[in-house]
């Protein structure tokens, strides 16, 4: 016999107080139901805090809201907050589909002439929205820079995107397959000949851009099968439409909070408390936090990594050379389609709150030959650079900018180490 059985042998059912457990029962039912009442209104009640901010969904452009979260501190009573989370809701869905659709390289809008426009468009003329124009002839000037950047890169990311998200990625890797291997040498050639690009402003006045690529350019890429947009913000366009988004949450008066990428761009409101840029290092033990940066509002961050977070790698993997050597892929690989993987993570804090400067440098470091030419960059650098190298083991390499700002994470065994 079963202990449970043992137990159903022992319970006795007695008719004693039968009137005394009916009332019993029934204050008990009383109880129960108003106890559930009390927890149903305490569902609409708000305390001060930080609230994560859900853009709606939009059937013209599905995917607006992929990769990008917004929090947000509220104090004041319930309603108070309440209001306030209605009102930054709405703002924050007109902010993001609009910076959405403004830098989107493959699909235009019947409202605005866009990034896709200009790449329908290739030759012509086209007015745009003053932010774009901006974005674009910035993007355009540190093209021309060749410190890794390339807004006419668009195909090789997008083959490069298409391998990182395959079942088994490490089949298709360059080093396994020569076909791959010169698909992607070609579509680098291609990206990387500035002569067979150009942006021209046309009219200033009114934000006229012309977008010329060369009739090779698009020969070669129909002979590729390759339809990806030539114009691409690639890298930055997180960082860019971060900025818009923001831009737009602080003219409607929302200022305590942070937006963040799952490309790993953080940019704080103007009045968020003080909270840390975290930056990851690849431990004997997986993924652990190394190191963290102080946070005040009005600053933004870039992290880049050349590992995953977790057990879902999408967008991350791993395949060893003939050497026997482990090589790491992942999104960052700048514009001339090579992974140096000389830094391991390394994260660029932005004190003024550009977070397309604070990307710009960090893929700057990734895109040097060598480590002394990443650390001669940060150590140039204004802001606060904090990074990990294959080998470096617990130590966290700093800036001097960092000196003051931040910290190892010394539960993990990480410390600082300042370069020089």
């Amino acid at each position: 016999m079963s202990l449970f059985d043992r137990d159903l042998d022992i319970i006795e059912v007695s008719d004693k107080h039968v009137p005394l457990r009916i009332a019993i029962f029934a204050l008990a039912f009383i109880i129960a139901v108003t106890a559930f009442g009390f927890a149903v209104a305490g569902l609409g009640h708000k305390d001060a805090g930080y609230y994560s901010i859900n853009a709606d969904p939009n059937d013209e452009a599905p995917l607006y809201t992929a990769g990008v979260s917004l929090r947000c501190w509220f104090e004041g009573g319930s309603e108070e907050i309440k209001a306030s989370l209605n009102g930054v809701q709405a703002s924050y869905n007109a902010a993001l589909l609009e910076s959405y659709k403004l830098l989107d390289a493959r699909n235009e809008y019947l409202t605005l002439n866009n990034v896709a426009s200009l790449n329908a468009k290739i030759g012509e003329p086209l007015s745009l929205d003053e932010r774009l124009y901006d974005i674009l002839l910035d993007a355009y000037a540190k093209t021309r820079e060749g410190k890794g950047y390339n807004l006419f890169a668009g195909p090789l990311y997008a083959e490069w995107t298409a391998l990182l998200y395959l079942e088994n990625p490490a089949d298709s890797d360059p080093l396994n397959d020569p076909e791959e291997a010169e698909r992607l040498e070609k579509l680098r050639a291609l990206a990387n000949d500035l002569s067979l690009y150009s942006l021209t402003v046309v009219d200033a006045e009114n934000h006229t851009l012309r977008f010329d690529a060369d009739a090779r350019v698009l020969r070669e890429l129909e002979e590729l099968e390759c339809d990806a947009p030539i114009l691409d913000l690639n890298l930055l366009h997180d960082a860019y439409e971060l900025q818009l988004t923001a831009a737009r949450l602080e003219a409607d008066g929302f200022h305590s909070g942070y937006l963040s990428s799952d490309s790993g761009l953080s940019l704080s409101l103007s009045e968020m408390k003080t909270g840390e840029f975290r930056l990851y290092a690849l431990g004997s033990e997986g993924v652990e936090p190394a190191a963290a940066v102080i946070a005040e509002g009005g600053t933004a961050a870039s992290q880049f990594r050349a590992f995953a977070f977790s057990d879902d790698p999408g967008g991350f993997y791993t395949v060893t050379d003939a050497e026997g050597a482990v090589r790491f892929r992942n999104p960052f690989v700048p514009a001339d389609g090579v992974f140096r993987e000389k830094l391991q993570s390394s994260l660029v804090v932005n004190l003024q709150g550009d977070a397309v400067e604070a990307c710009y440098q960090n893929l700057c470091l990734h895109s040097q030959d060598s480590l002394r030419e990443s650390k001669n960059l940060a150590l140039e650098s204004p802001d606060p650079i904090l990074y990990t190298t294959e080998g470096s083991g617990s130590v966290v390499y700093a800036n001097p900018a960092a000196r003051e700002l931040a910290a190892a994470d010394s539960d993990y065994g990480y410390e600082l180490e300042e370069i020089a």
